[in-house]
């Protein structure tokens, strides 16, 4: 009897991109296959060992991790087709090996795995030990974003299969993964009192030792440290240059919210804040900069200027207000209708981003999320109340969250604030005037002010 033939596996160049095709690694290495049409989804694997590729994302995702791809998958020519080194790199793991490629045959084969040897999970009397076992060398670097211990391994990939096996302890309640290129980012979250950790080479390198100490509970009562001071504010006047924001009429949003930035800095010098500006002329900034330079000035505070505006002259008429949001993932349509307009900036970037946040990358921000959600909603909170007493009604409750591109990597409480509707006959004059201008920054800098007294 004649064996089967191995099936071929094709590769395409498309726009500077070599393309592999799915369907036929699935058939290979008989990998089960369904494409979620609700979800817009490809899922390859079995279920417990699945890899998720979204359309329009250049996300995969697994059960714990996700990996920054280098495009989208694709359908072409019938069949779906992903980026060739990322999806050997992403199948390899979840198959435990090294997935390789032979171009010549047409072929993919699993070899063993190069950069992991173990992953062990161990509790002792005084502490925890999560050991690393590496087959070659590797740097590192660590980062404490409270609750999340950081430590990134440069030039390893991820086997996920490694991680999901390991019984916790007490003091780290969740390990999750991520691969960027050839740098591998394990998270772990822990429990509450828990400080810091150190990590301890060993094996002339080859063996890492993350060791999370048990905490004193009398050391950490008494040694609780001071309230952080709330000294440098960065304002983000939105848009700019080449991105006029709304337009409407006599007014741009650019030039609205760069005026009332300009002030709402001056009047923060007044009162004895170190204010800074993403922009404080009509320059185009890339929205991923913005949080970007915020985080490099060691900023305690990120308020992003925004104004509103909506389509259709009874809306017009009707929609007023102002809003102020927190990052969140939005609860209702609207508010992430207004997302996708503000997030539109992030099409004309260089890197040419899409204009959501994908579930995906929700995942990703849990770090920044668990750690300034509520300090962001007390400031929100602060402006609504202060901003409230203005020319400007409240929009709702005046307070909302949704998925602004803008506040993504600001590792400080930040919000982003709907002055008004342009669109809007009352609040495009109190927009436009320097009265209304002024006292947009003046209550600004009074609910900041207030912010400051309630956490100093």
């Amino acid at each position: 009897m004649a064996c089967a033939a191995t099936p071929k596996v094709l590769t395409i160049r498309v726009d500077a991109q070599t393309w592999i095709d799915l369907s036929a690694i699935a058939s290979t290495h008989s990998l089960p296959l369904h494409w979620n049409l609700q979800a817009r989804r490809l899922e390859l694997g079995q279920e417990d060992q699945m890899v998720a590729w979204t359309e329009g994302i250049p996300w995969a995702a697994s059960d714990d991790s996700a990996t920054r791809i280098e495009a989208s998958p694709r359908l072409m020519k019938g069949t779906w087709w992903a980026p060739l080194r990322s999806t050997l790199r992403i199948l390899g793991n979840q198959l435990g090996g090294t997935l390789i490629y032979d171009s010549v045959a047409q072929t993919t084969t699993l070899g063993s795995k190069k950069d992991f040897a173990s992953f062990k999970f161990e509790s002792k009397k005084e502490s925890e030990i999560a050991s690393i076992r590496l087959t070659h060398k590797a740097t590192y670097e660590t980062q404490f974003h409270p609750p999340n211990y950081v430590l990134r391994i440069h030039g390893v990939h991820n086997d996920t299969s490694l991680f999901k096996k390991s019984k916790l302890g007490k003091l780290v309640k969740k390990i999750s993964t991520t691969q960027d290129k050839d740098t591998l980012q394990v998270a772990f979250q822990l429990a509450p009192g828990v400080e810091d950790a150190e990590v301890v080479e060993r094996e002339s390198g080859l063996a890492l030792q993350v060791i999370f100490h048990k905490p004193d509970a009398v050391a950490e009562e008494e040694d609780k440290p001071a309230k952080k001071q709330i000294k440098t504010i960065v304002i983000d006047p939105g848009h700019g240059g080449k991105d006029p924001g709304a337009v409407w009429k006599n007014a741009m949003e650019k030039d609205v919210v760069l005026a009332v930035g300009i002030k709402l800095r001056d009047k923060l010098r007044k009162a004895g804040f170190n204010a800074k500006m993403t922009r404080d002329d009509d320059n185009f900034i890339e929205l991923q900069d913005r949080p970007a330079m915020a985080s490099k000035w060691k900023g305690d505070l990120f308020v992003s200027l925004h104004c509103n505006a909506v389509e259709g002259e009874d809306r017009r008429k009707k929609t007023d207000g102002f809003r102020v949001y927190i990052l969140r993932e939005a609860e209702s349509e609207e508010d992430k209708a207004i997302a996708r307009r503000e997030n539109k900036a992030a099409e004309l970037s260089s890197n040419k981003r899409k204009s959501e946040i994908s579930p995906v990358e929700w995942i990703l921000l849990e770090n920044q999320l668990n750690q300034f959600t509520k300090e962001s909603e007390r400031l929100a909170a602060s402006i609504v109340e202060t901003y409230g007493t203005g020319p400007i009604r409240k929009l709702g409750t005046g307070a909302g969250q949704a998925g602004f591109m803008v506040l993504v990597g600001a590792f400080m409480p930040a919000v982003l604030v709907e002055l008004g509707f342009i669109t809007n006959a009352e609040d495009e004059v109190i927009l436009m005037s320097e009265k209304g201008q002024d006292e947009a920054a003046e209550r600004l800098t009074k609910s900041i002010v207030k912010y400051r007294e309630l956490n100093n």
